[in-house]
């Protein structure tokens, strides 16, 4: 193999390389692992006394939207707790609670 090709090969692996690694935006914490950016919005989870079982928590958005969770863990069932979540809708599915969207929490957090 000629030298040009090898130092041509070598800068391909190299650029590739460099690309996919920054291409990672990912932060490190404060215990030394690695969290890819993602959507955390901040909420309050809201216990409406008027309601009975899964049907009377519900996540409240800051700008007002009021989400129906699924998989929201128990530690985050508190009236008026903070939070940070991620979730994704639940489109199409049907709910008898009817207290907002359908979501499935995918991540929850204290603030």
């Amino acid at each position: 193999m000629k030298k040009s090709t090898l130092k041509s090969i070598i800068a391909i692996v190299l650029l590739v390389s460099i690309s996919s690694f920054s291409a990672c935006k990912c932060k490190k914490t404060k215990n030394n692992t690695t969290e890819a950016n993602s959507s955390f919005v901040d909420a309050t989870v809201i216990k409406r006394a008027d309601l009975i079982g899964d049907c009377s928590w519900v996540i409240e958005l800051n700008d007002g939207t009021k989400l129906e969770p699924r998989g929201l863990q128990s530690e985050f069932k508190v009236d008026g707790k903070k939070i940070k979540i991620e979730y994704e809708a639940l489109d199409g599915m049907k709910s008898k609670c009817m207290t907002g969207k359908m979501v499935r929490i995918l991540n929850a957090k204290s603030q």
